[in-house]
This record gives C-alpha cells, sequence and structure tokens, in this order.
C-alpha cells in the first residue's frame, strides 16, 4: 500500500473540514489517477484565524484496469471458459 499526504483548507467549521475530508475516501488520487484514496490513515485539524486547514494522511490502492474488472465479472457470472 501507497500512502499520500493531502490538504484542504479555508474551512469555515471543523464540520466542514471533517464533511471534506470524508468525501476524499474513493476518489483518485491528484496527479496519480491510476490511485484511489481508500482510507484516512490520520486526520489533523489546523486552526488558522477565523478558518481552519486539514491535513490527511490517506491509504492509496492501485484501481484495477477494466479488463481485469470485466474478467473477473465473467467468472462471478460463470461465464468463463476456464472453468
Amino acid at each position: 500500500m501507497e500512502n499520500l499526504l493531502i490538504s484542504g483548507s479555508k474551512f469555515e467549521s471543523i464540520e466542514e473540514a471533517v464533511i471534506w475530508a470524508n468525501r476524499q475516501v474513493g476518489r483518485a488520487a491528484p496527479a496519480q489517477p491510476d490511485f484511489e484514496m481508500v482510507k484516512i490513515v490520520q486526520f489533523q485539524i489546523i486552526p488558522r484565524g477565523n478558518f481552519f486547514d486539514a491535513v490527511l494522511l490517506v491509504e492509496l490502492e492501485r484501481k484495477k484496469s477494466s479488463s481485469t474488472m470485466v474478467l473477473k465479472m465473467r467468472k462471478d457470472m460463470k461465464l468463463s471458459r476456464d472453468e
């Protein structure tokens, strides 16, 4: 597994930062489109005046290719010739 630090800034509340953080799970990793963010390992809030910044350490997983998913689906549906 790979890990990545990402951040968001100028949230008006901690709740807004938490909502943003939770929405990152399942998305493609920034600048690494073949990786998906699968888990928040660590979450940190940084107060900045009237706003909050958030830093996340996320766990990445390589996305499966379309052909791999199709082969798995065919096998699950017992359409594969290998069986």
